[in-house]
């Protein structure tokens, strides 16, 4: 399974590449350049940090995309919940992921789905260089939407309290998942999407820390028994789908 994920994140990873092949091919060398080419700023990283406060004028932006992302994405998976409770559900668990292990402590690596992307308005800095990211996720958003509703599917784990120091925030991010929104995974979509964008901004290093990280995000869906192989596997097309299709639209690669 992670060398399906591996391949998907590599796929993800190539679409982004040639998207930022194209914008090299603009010419942002000079300062009124940039304004017109605002991605092309994007590839600059040598005189400044990836990770900074958003540019002057741009900070109200990139909170009001992040506060209409955020009320887009739990309007739409609160609705599909509610729907799937009183729908018919379906199984999509296997066999052999009875052995997979129950790691409660894994939650940690499942909620920083969060700071991941709540991450993405400083590496980005401004409105225009955030945009392709939006709609990105938007889409996803979407799209998962409707899976949820034609296709309502139901855990197979059986209930396993968490224990230890890691059972509050197990707990909590079990409610905060909700129970039947599973096919695909946007935990996983997310982590890749988020991962594909941000990775090629920095240096090896960065991008490094950036897949290991949404690695970890991914295996967390698993090891705290929050969905199964098919959400995982399914998350991870939709990711490349939308990274293939809508990113490049939108950044004009």
């Amino acid at each position: 399974m992670f060398d399906v994920l591996a391949k998907a994140a590599s796929a993800v990873e190539m679409t982004r590449n040639d998207s930022l092949a194209a914008l090299r091919r603009m010419s942002p060398a000079k300062p009124d350049q940039r304004r017109a080419a605002p991605f092309a700023a994007l590839l600059d990283t040598a005189s400044a940090p990836v990770i900074g406060w958003p540019e002057r004028g741009e900070g109200w932006k990139l909170a009001l995309m992040t506060g209409s992302f955020c009320t887009l994405f739990w309007s739409a998976y609160w609705s599909a919940n509610q729907y799937a409770a009183a729908a018919p559900r379906f199984r999509v668990d296997l066999p052999f992921e009875t052995h997979i292990p129950f790691l409660p402590w894994a939650c940690v690596l499942y909620v920083s789905i969060v700071p991941l992307m709540l991450m993405a308005p400083f590496v980005c800095r401004s409105a225009a260089r955030m945009w392709p990211l939006f709609c990105a996720l938007c889409a996803e958003v979407a799209a998962a939407s409707l899976v949820f509703l034609a296709f309502p599917v139901e855990l197979g784990y059986p209930p396993l309290p968490a224990t230890g120091a890691a059972a509050g925030l197990m707990d909590a991010a079990r409610q905060a998942a909700l129970q039947y929104n599973l096919f695909p995974s946007l935990h996983v979509t997310f982590a890749l999407t988020t991962a594909a964008a941000l990775a090629p901004i920095g240096g090896p290093r960065w991008k490094t820390v950036i897949w290991i990280w949404s690695f970890l995000i991914v295996a967390s869906t698993l090891l705290t028994h929050q969905h199964h192989v098919a959400d995982v596997l399914a998350g991870a097309v939709l990711s490349i789908a939308v990274m293939r299709g809508v990113y490049p639209s939108i950044t004009g690669a």
